[in-house]
């Protein structure tokens, strides 16, 4: 809560009648945008910079990579987080990272990539249980774990070091369970969802709520986002497919192969909107608009953040010193306070703002998944 005294006229009824007072056809927009939420702020500041009252960007998209359809701004800082798994697992101890390796960092990231090769040499069969099918992990699977991991590092490091450890003596059985639980249709997962048999599936209609899982159908929603915001995503060759992934692949060796998928989901896609705005993204808001992100965050680098300020003159970036995609994967008084000031009273941070961050991966007090 901030101190009122240092506001004492913004509480009173006058102050609170005129500020929320409704001007019909001039409304102010006050905006919180996440991930590609902030696209479609840096959009509405660039078109209506006269209706900015308060725009918060955090975990900043850059506007030309995305609305051009490469994605090529995105996984910069993505294998920084591998660097940063393998230190808090060493500071962390054996006693809460199970994947701890006694020569320090550098051995713990030797025994991710002795896991990494492993399992793309010889995929691990699992046996069925009571409750799933038989499967196998591949590589693919342990990408996927991984991709999942190093956007919310706090709450799946955790999980994402037993199953390593898991892997590096030959058992996969809990990558297998997170596979099942992760959506994805397998053998392991086909009493549900798509390939359900459960008595409320069988009387349902085949694409009834009833018939489906949570989420079912999320990656062909986003698909038919991504793909119709994007320019000339489709009808890629396969010769300058090869080439874009291997670009990919150089920027991050981590996800670069699945952040590849996005642009392969798109092949074919024509479907374009009736009305499009296709920039300048950029603009002289009515309100100083604030950027914000982690230090090290796997798909909107921080460096987004200072490019998309440049092109709005007056506006703010504030870095908080956490790990992971979005500010609210790590607590932080500090960004906590500067979030609340701006939209409270329109102040900015001071230009270099650094806030740390009150927990790291590993910390027992973690509020970890625990899957």
């Amino acid at each position: 809560m901030l101190n009122w005294q240092h506001y004492p006229n913004f509480y009173t009824k006058e102050a609170v009648v005129e500020r929320t007072r409704w001007n019909r056809d001039q409304e102010k927009v006050l905006y919180w945008g996440v991930s590609y939420g902030t696209f479609i702020g840096v959009s509405l500041a660039a078109m209506f910079p006269d209706r900015v009252e308060r725009v918060l960007l955090d975990s900043v998209l850059l506007p030309s990579a995305y609305h051009n359809g490469s994605w090529v701004a995105n996984l910069q800082d993505t294998d920084a987080i591998l660097d940063t798994f393998c230190e808090y697992c060493h500071q962390s101890g054996p006693e809460n990272c199970p994947f701890y390796q006694g020569g320090g960092p550098l051995e713990i990231k030797e025994a991710f990539n002795l896991v990494h090769d492993q399992i793309w040499k010889d995929p691990l069969p699992i046996r069925a249980t009571g409750s799933s099918g038989p499967d196998v992990i591949t590589w693919s699977d342990l990408k996927a774990l991984v991709k999942d991991a190093v956007y919310h590092p706090i709450d799946r490091f955790p999980h994402m070091a037993k199953s390593l450890r898991g892997l590096l003596e030959r058992d996969g059985t809990l990558l297998a369970e997170w596979k099942a639980r992760s959506g994805t249709v397998t053998i392991a997962t086909s009493r549900e969802g798509l390939h359900c048999f459960a008595n409320r599936c069988l009387k349902s209609e085949p694409y009834a709520p009833e018939s489906q899982s949570p989420n079912e159908w999320q990656d062909e929603i986003q698909a038919a986002i991504f793909c119709t915001d994007g320019h000339g995503m489709e009808g890629m060759t396969k010769d300058a497919f090869k080439g874009y992934w291997k670009l990919l692949q150089n920027q991050s060796s981590l996800i670069g192969d699945l952040w590849a998928e996005y642009r392969l989901m798109c092949q074919g896609w024509d479907l374009r909107p009736t009305w499009r705005y296709d920039g300048p993204y950029a603009a002289e808001t009515a309100h100083s608009i604030l950027l914000g992100g982690n230090t090290i965050d796997p798909v909107t680098p921080i460096a987004n953040a200072h490019a998309v300020a440049a092109k709005f003159p007056g506006s703010a970036v504030f870095e908080q010193r956490g790990v992971g995609h979005e500010l609210l994967t790590s607590p932080s008084e500090c960004t906590d306070g500067v979030i609340r000031r701006y939209f409270q009273y329109g102040e900015l941070p001071e230009s270099g703002k650094l806030c740390e961050v009150t927990q790291v991966p590993f910390d027992p007090t973690s509020r970890g998944l625990g899957y």
